[in-house]
């Protein structure tokens, strides 16, 4: 099955087959910004399309962003970013799915450090992650922040030689969105 559809219908299920006794938080725009620093230039674009869910009752968690809605500076790079490296008619989206390892309640108010276990698919290529970040609780809402490093090879994204001083080898993905219940 496609990547996109598991990972909808992962979404969905949990969004609405949970029983009322499970916390599940979910979110639909999400941040995501990504910076390749490279001897030449630095590259940037952001996105506020990130969705997922993250469900307590079992720690569990699937994420997506569609590549495409990624911005830049300039049209080219947008262009080039989706036709030539993420090639996002054939690979429109990019997830992460697993489970949190920390058992923290998150129905106390406060602010926690968290780590996150999963598949990091990108490019149609799936890598085991750990992921690290920080959740802030204040009851019905939790805002997730993360800053982590992709390296573009670990996903079969090809940058051409005359380009290697342009496009950083390693890319930092900071991700920032607000999570809520459904009441």
């Amino acid at each position: 099955m496609h990547t996109f559809w598991r990972i909808f219908y992962t979404v969905l299920f949990l969004a609405t087959a949970i029983p009322v006794a499970a916390q599940t938080y979910t979110a639909n725009n999400g941040h995501v910004y990504f910076l390749s620093e490279a001897f030449i230039q630095n590259i940037e674009a952001h996105s506020v399309k990130l969705g997922g869910a993250l469900r307590l009752e079992d720690r569990t968690f699937a994420f997506s962003i569609p590549i495409e809605s990624f911005k830049f500076e300039r049209a080219l790079m947008q262009e080039h970013f989706n036709e030539s490296y993420l090639e996002s008619e054939k690979y429109p989206r990019a997830t992460f799915t697993g489970k949190l390892l920390d058992s923290t309640n998150f129905s106390i108010p406060g602010t926690y450090p968290v780590t996150a276990v999963g598949k990091l698919t990108i490019h149609g290529v799936s890598q085991e992650r750990t992921i690290h970040g920080v959740i802030v609780s204040d009851k019905n809402r939790l805002t997730l922040e993360a800053l982590f490093p992709v390296k573009i090879s670990n996903h079969n994204i090809r940058i051409p030689r005359l380009l290697f001083e342009t496009i950083a080898e390693t890319v930092q993905v900071k991700v920032n969105m607000t999570l809520r219940t459904k009441e």
